[in-house]
């Protein structure tokens, strides 16, 4: 993980930040910047991939042999997530 994303990670996915701070549109922007596929490890949450430039995203949605983004965009704290809970905000690839 980048230094970047270690920094910015919580931000991503934090329902507090948002509400205090609205959506981390700076937080995107330098991580499309600096590290635009980054994996993102917030404590008490799964580990995943965010990805950040649109090309990349267009590339990620396009190859179901590739990667993964079922059953639905949703990221929860690991208290709550289960086997059938995407690990994942906005693209990401599964980590198995």
């Amino acid at each position: 993980m980048t230094d970047t994303a270690s920094k910015i990670g919580a931000e991503l996915i934090d329902p507090a930040f948002y509400g205090r701070f609205g959506p981390p549109h700076e937080q995107w922007t330098e991580l499309r910047r600096t590290a635009p596929v980054s994996l993102i490890e917030a404590a008490g949450y799964p580990p995943f991939w965010a990805i950040t430039k649109h090309a990349d995203i267009f590339e990620v949605s396009t190859r179901p042999d590739a990667f993964l983004n079922e059953p639905g965009i949703v990221l929860l704290p690991e208290a709550r997530a289960n086997r059938n809970t995407i690990r994942l905000v906005f693209w990401a690839c599964r980590l198995s």
